[in-house]
């Protein structure tokens, strides 16, 4: 549901500027939610419990927020506003797909919670954990990860489709078009499949740390500042910023006109964009609506449906 733009020319020397970033740019500020949790790099705290734990609809949504309440409170803020909001939109997507026979797939859903980088890197919780479960065996045609059985949908930049593959495991060769495994990052620098590592660790680049942080001058993984260099889908700012034109800057909730890139509807709102004519827009925060119900441009749906058909769905 968020922009995504392609790996921008020059990354090598957008590397070289990351290591070099100005320290004197002011700290980005993340809000904290309605039940406040100490922000941690990565879900260790969770991991025993999100191994083993995802069998069910109430399951699946505990785990779900908590580990966006761990790794990214202010999207949080931004999409529920607290725990207990996150937790029924995603028991209700859920509970209507199981309804269906269409239930997702909790193993990966659990795989996918396994860190903070997924989470980052999407700016939501995974898609494995509310959509419906693959269908498509290794080797088959698909358009998303989710379409897949196993391992991950695989495609060049140009195809319009792809085919289910089996992802590269750490230490393993991620040239495109090939995968990481979930939880894992591929250092392009290199085209190599690494662990992320979490805040204080050493690194030689933004790829070996988790997914918001970025690679200092001083080699160790810290959270990205206003300022530091970004490319939207590969190298993502801190929760609580935007990568607008290549660097991060500290997003904040809008108040009245929510048109600008760097502001966010808090809660279960989003952004309603009116065009009055030709030369005039009007933006306004809206509340959403929920799984199954109707929705159209004036009545959004809530993170992370969409509206398809006339109604929000996966």
């Amino acid at each position: 549901m968020r922009r995504m733009t392609t790996l921008v020319p020059g990354l090598l020397a957008f590397l070289a500027i990351g290591q070099g970033c100005n320290e004197s740019a002011r700290e980005a500020a993340n809000p904290k939610p309605d039940k406040p949790a100490a922000q941690a790099s990565d879900t260790s705290e969770l991991k025993p419990e999100t191994s083993s734990s995802i069998a069910d609809c109430t399951s699946l949504a505990e785990h779900s927020c908590a580990s966006l309440q761990v790794c990214a409170p202010y999207f949080l803020q931004a999409y529920y506003a607290s725990v207990d909001d996150c937790e029924s939109v995603f028991r209700e997507i859920c509970q209507g797909l199981t309804e269906q026979e269409t239930p997702p797939d909790f193993a990966r859903c659990a795989q996918s919670l396994d860190g903070c980088s997924v989470i980052v890197e999407t700016r939501s919780v995974p898609a494995f954990c509310w959509t419906a479960q693959g269908v498509v065996p290794v080797g088959g045609s698909c358009l998303r990860d989710t379409d897949c059985m196993d391992g991950l949908c695989q495609r060049g930049k140009s195809d319009e489709t792809g085919s289910c593959a089996v992802p590269a495991t750490e230490g393993g060769d991620c040239a495109a078009p090939a995968r990481c495994e979930l939880g894992l990052r591929c250092d392009v620098t290199v085209a190599t499949c690494v662990r992320p590592v979490g805040e204080g660790k050493p690194c030689q680049s933004p790829f070996e740390c988790e997914a918001g942080l970025s690679c200092t001058a001083e080699a160790r993984c810290e959270p990205s500042r206003a300022g530091s260099p970004c490319v939207t889908g590969i190298v993502p700012c801190s929760p609580g910023q935007s990568c607008v034109f290549d660097e991060c800057v500290v997003s904040e909730f809008a108040e009245g006109d929510c048109k600008n890139p760097s502001t966010e509807c808090e809660g279960t709102e989003r952004c309603v964009v009116q065009q009055l004519d030709s030369f005039q827009q009007i933006a306004a925060c809206e509340e959403t609506v929920r799984f199954g119900a109707g929705c159209d441009a004036s009545s959004p749906c809530v993170e992370p449906l969409s509206c398809r058909g006339g109604r929000c769905a996966p």
